[in-house]
């Protein structure tokens, strides 16, 4: 079994800036904060996005999510015209 410490280090990330999110609303306000935080609820915004770009993204066929689970990210990001100018994708 090969452990990781993904889940550990991003909750700790996500602490330090509740935590700082905190000490200046108290700089500011006066008032304490209460902070909850938990590694599922961590991991679940960490991984999101990646996980529901298929579902919320509106990307050309071409560059779907296809069952082989190639698409868009096999594709890799390169610039695509736009009416204003290039983007990257």
């Amino acid at each position: 079994m090969i452990r990781t410490i993904v889940a550990d280090k991003t909750t700790a990330i996500f602490a330090a800036q509740a935590i700082t999110a905190a000490l200046f609303a108290r700089e500011r306000t006066g008032e304490g904060q209460h902070i909850r935080l938990a590694m599922l609820d961590t991991m679940i915004a960490y991984l999101w996005p990646e996980a529901m770009t298929q579902y919320t993204a509106h990307w050309p066929p071409s560059l779907r999510m296809t069952s082989t689970g190639l698409g868009w990210r096999s594709a890799g990001y390169r610039p695509v015209r736009t009416r204003e100018t290039r983007s990257s994708v």
